[in-house]
């Protein structure tokens, strides 16, 4: 009867741990999709880096470039006083493996995604974006979006975003986001690279 007892406790305790995991998982994920709208639809990121596209296309695998470099990771935090170390921290974990991004954007554009193959494919290696703008007319260049870190109250969020329009015509931004009243803000961002 004790073994019993106890085999029915862990089990429960098991499915609870299951259970929690599943919810973080599923507020990480829809916070993280939430920064990730609050990142394109604000007013001066559109303005200045997206336009106003009718076609988004995204690199479908999350990517930092150089972000985790200790070195350009300790310059980016010089530049944005707001970010916490741990959520640095958390967006340098976060960013060891690129992940396969989900449609969960609740933008209105429309999106596509593509591969790192797909792109070379259509530039040839030569930068031919005339090709790439008759595939994928009206779009704002290529957007490559990196994981997002958190803070541990999910209150800040750290992300690298990059959009390439042309040869030399793109930009690399960190961007510190913060919730307020439930909606993802952007708070701070700093450039890391310019053509």
């Amino acid at each position: 009867m004790i073994i019993l007892k106890y085999l029915l406790c862990v089990t429960m305790a098991f499915n609870f741990s299951a259970c929690a995991n599943a919810i973080s998982e599923d507020s990480f994920e829809t916070n993280q999709y939430a920064v990730y709208d609050a990142l394109i639809t604000d007013e001066a990121l559109s303005k200045d880096v997206f336009g106003n596209p009718s076609l988004l296309v995204i690199i479908e695998r999350t990517k930092t470039d150089t972000a985790l470099d200790p070195f350009t990771l300790a310059n980016v935090q010089k530049k944005l006083p707001s970010l916490s170390k741990a959520t640095l921290y958390d967006f340098r974990s976060k960013n060891e493996n690129r992940v396969l991004l989900k449609d969960s954007f609740a933008l209105k554009p429309k999106r596509v995604f593509i591969s790192d193959e797909e792109l070379k494919t259509i530039l040839k290696d030569r930068l031919d974006w005339e090709a790439f703008y008759k595939k994928y007319p009206d779009s704002q260049g290529v957007m490559t979006l990196s994981n997002v870190g958190f803070d541990r109250e999910m209150k800040q969020a750290f992300v690298y975003v990059a959009n390439t329009r042309g040869s030399m015509n793109g930009v690399g931004l960190y961007v510190v986001l913060e919730k307020q009243d439930g909606v993802w803000r952007v708070k701070e961002k700093a450039t890391g690279w310019m053509s």
